[in-house]
């Protein structure tokens, strides 16, 4: 029950760190300060997509998950990532989806998810930020622990892992947040609280590229407003946003 809790606080925690963000006029990314010499050595990249976590927000503000609609979105990001690669010279290999939450996979991308919620919380904002650690805002340095045994079988040099989030908002929802009705509603992350619109609609992305140590290399986010990754054109739009630092997927 405990291991529940800490997956169910990381996720949240992630959605409000995503939704935070999604303000940005340009995506954020950071680097290992040894990316540059350490990426010269990746020529195929396993790929973690799980599931996306897409929901159907109603009028009254109820989140309902859609795993029809979330399976749409994943394709199309799958898509996109796939599209982006394949102009270069790194070859992407898509890791198989396995539903057992003990396994390895799952193991790595509850780690990669725990090391994104403390950078959220101790990496960014600076001085409006209270948890900030000034040592994080200069050194980009995380770790999801070796990846030695989770990469063997693919042969690939390095796992490019992401996390998507997409909320979709009902025909009386989008009224009701027009009309500037929506009271905010308050999400307890840790020490602190954080306040969201209760109306918020759109689709959010980070990535995170890590070696065969472990090291994350690189990381982004990216959100769209009212994006829905259902469409195509959003998931490209996204996908080629958030990869454009990418070190090994640079057109």
């Amino acid at each position: 029950m405990a291991a529940r809790m800490t997956r169910i606080t990381v996720a949240w925690m992630l959605i409000v760190m995503d939704l935070a963000l999604l303000g940005c006029a340009a995506p954020r990314h950071r680097m290992h300060q040894e990316t540059a010499g350490r990426a010269q050595g990746i020529k195929t990249v396993a790929l973690m997509l799980p599931p996306l976590d897409y929901a159907e927000v109603s009028a009254g503000g109820v989140a309902e998950p859609r795993p029809d609609w979330a399976e749409e979105g994943r394709v199309n990001v799958l898509k996109a990532i796939e599209k982006r690669f394949g102009t270069g010279g790194i070859q992407l290999r898509p890791l198989q989806a396995d539903p057992d939450e003990t396994s390895e996979a799952a193991e790595v991308f509850a780690l990669y998810q725990a090391v994104v919620a403390s950078y959220f919380m101790h990496a960014t904002g600076e001085g409006n930020n209270p948890n900030v650690f000034p040592e994080k805002l200069s050194r980009f340095d995380y770790s999801v622990g070796s990846l030695e045994g989770l990469l063997r079988d693919s042969g690939a040099d390095a796992l490019l892992m992401v996390k998507g989030v997409n909320r979709v908002a009902t025909g009386g929802r989008t009224a009701v947040t027009a009309l500037g009705t929506i009271a905010g509603i308050a999400v307890g992350v840790l020490t602190g609280v954080v306040l969201l619109p209760s109306g918020w609609e759109g689709a959010s992305l980070n990535m995170g590229l890590a070696d065969r140590s472990g090291t994350i290399l690189w990381f982004n986010v990216e959100g769209s407003t009212g994006g829905d990754l259902r469409n195509p054109e959003t998931a490209d739009s996204m996908i080629n946003s958030i990869l454009s630092s990418c070190p090994v997927a640079k057109q």
